[in-house]
């Protein structure tokens, strides 16, 4: 895809309300609300490695199915890497 195409991604180290700090995601400007459980990643740690490494595939894909419907097209792990690196998507 040419960059023409791409958009622009950013990640941002913020600080939250309640003062702690947290990576976001933008697209184009535009806000990626996405995160994740922390009990129930807690409560999945708990269930053994095997369970635990289900889980984290299973949230990799969520998050690469959520980042493509906010992008508009199918975003891969190395379309991910590739932005982190490069500033587009």
């Amino acid at each position: 895809m040419s960059d023409d195409n791409k958009k622009k991604f950013e990640v941002k180290m913020e600080k939250t309300p309640d003062g702690f700090f947290q990576r976001n995601i933008y697209v184009d400007g535009e806000y990626f609300d996405w995160s994740i459980d922390e009990q129930s990643l807690d409560w999945a740690k708990k269930q053994g490695p095997e369970f635990f490494e289900v889980v984290k595939k299973d949230i990799a894909n969520h998050f690469l199915d959520s980042l493509s419907e906010m992008v508009g097209r199918k975003i891969t792990f190395n379309d991910f890497q590739a932005a982190l690196k490069t500033g587009l998507i």
